[in-house]
This record gives C-alpha cells, sequence and structure tokens, in this order.
C-alpha cells in the first residue's frame, strides 16, 4: 500500500510540473509545444467493471477473536466509472461513479463438545470521487491512469450466519442469524433450530465509511485492468461496553473492465 502511495504522488507530482511549465512556457510565447502531455487526449470516459477484493479487517486486541467469528476475508464488485476532464491542456480528470460491493467470509471453530461454522455476508454501495492523471502512448491505444481520491461507503445488508453442531446435546444442529447493523440481543425462533437477533447493544456495525482511495488503471483500447485500495479513515466497529473492541476496513480490488 506504502509503495503504491508513493507512486500515485510521484505522478501527480509529474503532471504539476507539467502544468507549471506548460503556463510558462505560453506566457513566453512559445505556445502548446512547451507542454509534453499536450498532445495526449483529454476526451471523458465512461467504465463498466468487475472486480475481486481480498478484504482485510484490523481488529484491535481486545477483538482478535471477532476476525474468526465475523471473517470478512473476500469480495466481489460490479460497478461503473465516469472520468471527466478539468484542464483542457492535461489528460487530467475527476472520477466519479458507483459499485455494489459484496463481501463474504467462512471460517470453522472447534471446541470440546461443539463445532461452530461461521458464515460471513454484506452487502455495500461504494461512491468514489477520485482525481486522475491519464498517461496516453501509441496514439492512445495504451494508457496508464493512477488515481487518488476518498471512498464513501454504505452498508446496506449484513447477515452473519452461526451454525453450530452441539455433541454435547445430542448432534443437534442450531443455526443463529445476526443482523449485523442490529443492535437487538434477543433470540427470536424463525423456524425449528434457526433463530435471528442482533448484536446487542454497542456491538451493532456502523452503517458508513469514508476512507482514502488509491490506485492505478491499465487500458488497452476498449480494456483495462487495474488495482486499487480503499482503507477507512472511521472504524465499522467501536465498542466500549464490557472492553474495548475496534474495526477498521481495508479493501483491495482487482479489476477487470471495459471503456465506452
Amino acid at each position: 500500500m506504502r509503495k503504491m502511495l508513493l507512486l500515485v504522488v510521484a505522478f501527480f507530482a509529474m503532471a504539476t510540473t507539467a502544468s507549471a511549465q506548460f503556463a510558462q512556457s505560453n506566457a513566453g510565447g512559445q505556445g502548446k509545444g512547451g507542454n509534453i502531455f499536450a498532445s495526449m487526449p483529454t476526451d471523458g470516459y465512461n467504465r463498466v467493471y468487475f472486480g475481486y477484493n481480498p478484504v482485510i479487517v484490523a481488529w484491535n486486541e481486545g477483538g482478535a477473536l471477532y476476525n474468526k467469528i465475523y471473517p470478512a476475508k473476500n469480495g466481489l464488485t460490479l460497478g461503473y466509472l465516469r472520468g471527466t476532464n478539468i484542464v483542457k491542456s492535461l489528460p487530467l480528470f475527476v472520477e466519479y461513479g458507483a459499485n455494489l460491493q459484496w463481501t463474504f467470509g467462512r471460517s470453522r471453530t472447534d471446541w470440546d463438545y461443539t463445532d461452530l461454522s461461521t458464515r460471513f455476508n454484506m452487502l455495500s454501495i461504494n461512491v468514489p470521487v477520485n482525481v486522475a492523471f491519464r498517461f496516453s502512448f501509441f496514439n492512445d491505444d495504451f494508457s496508464v491512469t493512477p488515481y487518488l481520491g476518498l471512498n464513501m461507503r454504505f452498508n446496506v445488508v449484513g447477515v452473519t450466519k452461526h451454525i453450530y453442531d452441539d455433541y454435547a446435546g445430542g448432534g443437534e444442529e442450531v443455526t443463529i442469524k445476526y443482523n449485523m447493523f442490529s443492535e437487538e440481543d434477543e433470540l427470536e425462533e424463525v423456524s425449528d433450530g434457526v433463530y435471528k437477533t442482533g448484536m446487542g447493544e454497542g456491538y451493532a456495525l456502523k452503517r458508513f465509511q469514508v476512507g482514502f482511495n488509491c490506485g492505478v488503471a491499465f487500458s488497452y483500447k476498449e480494456y483495462t485492468f487495474g488495482v486499487g485500495y480503499v482503507t477507512d479513515f472511521n472504524k465499522i466497529l467501536k465498542a466500549d461496553v464490557d472492553y474495548p473492541i475496534t474495526a477498521r476496513m481495508g479493501v483491495t480490488t482487482i479489476s477487470v473492465g471495459y471503456n465506452f
């Protein structure tokens, strides 16, 4: 992540230097020739993309057990992105759009008399807003676009399912479905051996996170391969009921897309 951030910062530093040189050359009457990026296209672009998301949830020491009980490990993303030029003399863009992200994971915990199988599922809507600089080569057949910005995540639905094989109770299977955004703490039986409840007071996940967004997209004609990373500023969980428990999400996106 640190290397990616340094790369992005370096790209933007180059763009800023080029812009300053271009302004000086115009002032001296040299015109467009002073801008090494002047020949690069500045047309806006649209992109639809599909991505895979390795997910890391950073728990504090008090919440380490939750990393296995609520295993957010992977994700899939389907999204749309629009790039709009903001400086006519440079391929500098503001990118904005939205994507639907499904985060999921499984784990298994073996105890003396009980096996616990856990299934984690969360559906979120992400709204990224970035500044991007598109370097074009070979008559714009190939381009490299680093970006830097903010990501806003709205968590719509989150359910964790715990399935117990209770050997001590005769092997009966019990399923408990937790609404991760509810503070309800009473079990409600919905069918034989199946219950639903919330996380309990103070332990519900947060619905909204804002994060730092960076990455780079490589395009060949209409096709794009991208790598990006989002780390949240605010925590998805901040509980201090019995002892402090906090969690913050980091999401990598490896995507393929189509430009039009």
